[in-house]
């Protein structure tokens, strides 16, 4: 399965999202959506990787200025301008339909297996092969150089239509700090575009064998 990849929304569709409560189903409980979570494998700006996102940061970054505000770090910073890619990992609807109808205890672990496999996915396929900014060189040619960049991940618990899809929205700022010089740059959409399949495979697998070995429920291979 490929990892949905497209524009991101405002920022205010991610910030808003979080605590939001969506309700119950067949008399489960209601649940409230997940606070987000920085995905900062490099630690940017001193934010560690897996802690909370902090809306007024968030907004800063999305915009392309430092956490802080004080920073423009690319042309164009809150103007009109590419603000990033959001990379979105669903999980199949049978999933989705058992976490919305378990208990407390085993949607929780259903939600610990999925959020495990969309940080695999990000650390194995997306960070390790995917990460780069377009640079123009001295004699007129582009190359693709090696660049840390940064973003935020949204876990979701029900589609627009407000049925159970359990998914996280990962949105990746289009800011790249290279690593030869520690210049910014934006990023460059062509590596990630490339290895979306890869990530959407990589999560799905993850996902599978998280929920076989810690919960014992068993996927059909496909």
């Amino acid at each position: 399965m490929v990892a949905a990849y497209g524009r991101p929304g405002p920022a205010e569709y991610y910030l808003d999202s979080q605590q939001t409560l969506h309700g119950p189903v067949d008399g489960a409980e209601g649940r409230r959506e997940a606070a987000g979570r920085w995905w900062n494998p490099a630690g940017l700006f001193g934010l560690a990787d897996g802690d909370p996102v902090e809306g007024a940061a968030f907004s800063c970054l999305y915009r392309g200025f430092s956490p802080d505000g004080g920073t423009a770090l690319v042309r164009n910073a809150g103007g009109r301008r590419r603000t990033g890619v959001d990379l979105v990992f669903p999980a199949d609807k049978s999933v989705s339909a058992l976490w919305a109808i378990a208990d407390a205890a085993t949607g929780r672990r259903i939600e610990e297996a999925h959020d495990d496999a969309v940080r695999l996915a990000l650390t194995e396929i997306v960070a390790r092969h995917a990460m780069s900014s377009a640079r123009a060189h001295v004699d007129a040619q582009v190359r693709l150089v090696p660049a840390d960049v940064m973003g935020a991940t949204f876990r979701h618990g029900s589609s627009r239509a407000r049925d159970p899809h359990l998914h996280t929205h990962c949105l990746i700022f289009n800011l790249a700090r290279l690593r030869d010089d520690g210049r910014w740059f934006t990023t460059t959409r062509d590596a990630l575009h490339c290895w979306r399949r890869a990530a959407g495979a990589a999560y799905q697998h993850a996902l599978a064998w998280n929920l076989r070995e810690r919960i014992d429920i068993r996927c059909e291979p496909y």
